[in-house]
């Protein structure tokens, strides 16, 4: 089983629910969770289903955070060279819900601390909810827009599965 990080922070009067040992949002249908836990490329990071009420919504808003598994980091760091076109296409090639905003991040972190250096990659596909184009964030609304992009972060684990030969 592939480790779940949910974010630490959570206000007080958001209503949550044990999942796999965390606290995830009461709104997060069982099936998504699973299906996201179930990537091969993959490892869930944060997931929330957004709390229209709270004062910051531009923080608050729904979204789903994901990190390329850390077994495939070096060769997707190996590829990137010759694969940013295919993954790019692969990102527009998949049918993500409309009102998604789509963030590909691919870092190479470097620091040095107590005369040690460490270099460190980040491979995170972020989607959120594009509140610029969505105010109104109604039970079908979420539903709609997390059912969508779980199916599309699926179809994107399977082609990048593919282009980096894993299975």
């Amino acid at each position: 089983m592939k480790p779940v990080r949910v974010r630490r922070y959570v206000p007080k009067n958001i209503r949550k629910r044990r999942w796999r040992g965390h606290n995830v949002d009461i709104n997060l249908k069982l099936d998504w969770l699973e299906r996201l836990n179930d990537l091969k490329a993959f490892d869930l990071r944060s997931i929330c289903e957004g709390h229209p009420n709270s004062a910051d919504l531009d923080k608050n808003g729904p979204h789903i955070i994901i990190s390329l598994n850390s077994d495939l980091e070096v060769l997707f760091a190996d590829k990137w060279p010759a694969c940013q076109k295919m993954i790019k296409e692969g990102i527009d090639n998949v049918v993500f819900h409309p009102l998604t905003y789509v963030y590909f991040d691919f870092c190479n972190h470097y620091s040095r601390s107590n005369n040690r250096s460490y270099l460190r990659r980040e491979i995170y596909l972020m989607l959120h909810l594009n509140l610029k184009k969505c105010r109104r964030i109604t039970e079908s609304s979420r539903d709609d827009w997390f059912t969508a992009n779980v199916k599309a972060i699926e179809e994107y684990n399977q082609f990048l599965c593919d282009l980096l030969g894993t299975r």
